[in-house]
């Protein structure tokens, strides 16, 4: 099977970063900087784990 962006998909694709910068910062606004860093160390766990590591 082959899968392939529609030209939408390819003219949104310039556009994905800033989404997740702005995603990233509205879910993350109201954690201290401790808050964030155990997050970010929880979230390496589990990808981690995903990973089988």
């Amino acid at each position: 099977m082959i899968v392939q962006l529609t030209d939408a998909g390819r003219d949104a694709v310039p556009r994905a970063p800033a989404a997740w910068q702005e995603l990233e910062r509205r879910t993350t606004r109201t954690l201290s900087a401790t808050q964030r860093a155990d997050l970010l160390a929880a979230l390496a766990a589990v990808r981690d784990a995903l990973n089988g590591q």
